[in-house]
């Protein structure tokens, strides 16, 4: 009897945690496609983007505890991550938005410009995603100040990443990507990128 009822309970754990595993790959699967939705309207008009970014984190009830659900796709393109990649998968390194980024800033490896001729199109869709990122993180500030946590430093932090990544979007998209303005974009963005991380990213 009581091995009928323990292979029941185990039945059942295991329903449960098949479950909770399918309804968490759902939801990043419908974040995914909200977020690419908004993605398309940056590439349309970036000016909507602040109240569609919004309405996104409303609806999917992003708020500051669950926005690194949402950061988690500047990461790496890898099984244990949701990261967007950069690019054609394992056409450009490194794959993933952040460490991509800091490889601008840094030169390493140089960015040249023919180099830059070749990944001009991921630059500018990666530059797409993180300010629609931006704007979702906008709308999910911390709903107090504790310590250094200031949710006015968040609302700036954030209010830069969107308007570094325009110009980013601008400078990769031009018909002549120019060198110098690309790295200063990029310089820019991971600028506000670093000053949020070093105060809010636990």
């Amino acid at each position: 009897m009581r091995s009928h009822h323990a292979a029941a309970a185990i039945a059942v754990l295991t329903f449960g945690v098949v479950l909770l595993t399918n309804g968490s790959a759902a939801d990043e699967k419908e974040l995914r496609a909200a977020l690419a939705k908004v993605v398309a309207t940056m590439a349309r008009n970036p000016d909507a983007v602040p109240k569609e970014g919004s309405a996104l984190a409303k609806a999917q009830k992003i708020d500051n505890d669950s926005i690194k659900e949402v950061m988690a796709f500047l990461g790496e393109r890898d099984a244990a991550s949701p990261g967007w990649g950069v690019g054609k998968a394992g056409t450009i390194k490194p794959d993933g938005i952040e460490k991509k980024l800091r490889a601008i800033v840094q030169d390493k490896p140089p960015l040249s410009k023919a180099t830059l001729a070749k990944e001009a199109p991921a630059l500018v869709e990666l530059a797409q995603r993180t300010a629609v990122i931006a704007v979702v993180a906008q709308a999910s500030p911390p709903k107090k100040k504790v310590g250094d946590k200031d949710p006015k430093d968040w609302l700036e932090y954030s209010g830069d990443m969107f308007q570094a990544s325009r110009e980013l979007a601008k400078a990769a998209g031009a018909d002549k990507p120019d060198l110098k303005a690309v790295k200063a974009a990029a310089a820019k963005l991971n600028a506000s990128c670093s000053s949020c991380h070093g105060i809010f990213r636990d």
